[in-house]
């Protein structure tokens, strides 16, 4: 019997969108950009995203459309929790 897989590493990327006072923005859009993955903030503003370890950049893109703001950051491997 023979068989063929592949493994590939999941990884998350978890922080909080905060307003200029520090407060969580609720119900803003974050996004990973190139690897898809979408989700809402919640009521303090934290997200968390799942995706497949992939090498190459990736971009985080957070959309407040109540204030009609948008920002894109540059995620690092390293770079810990993300408060954007």
């Amino acid at each position: 019997m023979r068989g063929k897989f592949t493994i590939e590493r999941q990884c998350r990327i978890s922080g909080r969108v905060v307003d200029d006072s520090g407060n969580g923005i609720k119900g803003a859009k974050v996004s990973l950009h190139p690897f898809g993955g979408r989700v809402i903030t919640d009521n303090k503003g934290a997200f968390t995203i799942e995706y497949q370890e992939r090498e190459r950049d990736k971009f985080l893109i957070v959309q407040d459309m109540q204030r009609n703001l948008a920002v894109a950051v540059k995620v690092e491997s390293d770079s810990g929790p993300i408060n954007i």
